[in-house]
């Protein structure tokens, strides 16, 4: 059952701070974002509560966003991952972000 209330888009975007996230790899890519939150691929699986500050671009823009998150959730198996709920995100990263994943379903809709 989906408990989510705001929307999110497949993406690759590659985390600019991923030491935490990577377990020494250098891999931590966000797979799908949404205006409150994102599903980022990590070879390391971190404890539920964990807090972290995710610094990334989104596609194809300028602007390098420095956002707190806390880890909502874990995946392990086959795609690892953690869903990572932003925390602190200003109201004009929220919209930039969110106007980015409109535009982006947009497109598939048509």
């Amino acid at each position: 059952m989906e408990r989510r209330r705001d929307y999110r888009v497949r993406a690759r975007i590659h985390v600019l701070s991923p030491k935490k996230l990577s377990g020494g790899t250098g891999k931590a890519r966000i797979t799908n974002i949404g205006p409150k939150g994102a599903f980022i691929q990590s070879d390391k699986i971190l404890p539920v509560g964990t807090r972290l500050t995710l610094i990334f671009r989104l596609p194809r823009g300028l602007k390098r966003y420095r956002i707190g998150g806390v880890i909502r959730w874990t995946r392990g198996g086959g795609s690892p991952g953690l869903g990572v709920e932003f925390v602190g995100i200003g109201n004009r990263a929220s919209e930039e972000i969110a106007d980015w994943v409109l535009k982006r379903r947009s497109r598939k809709i048509r």
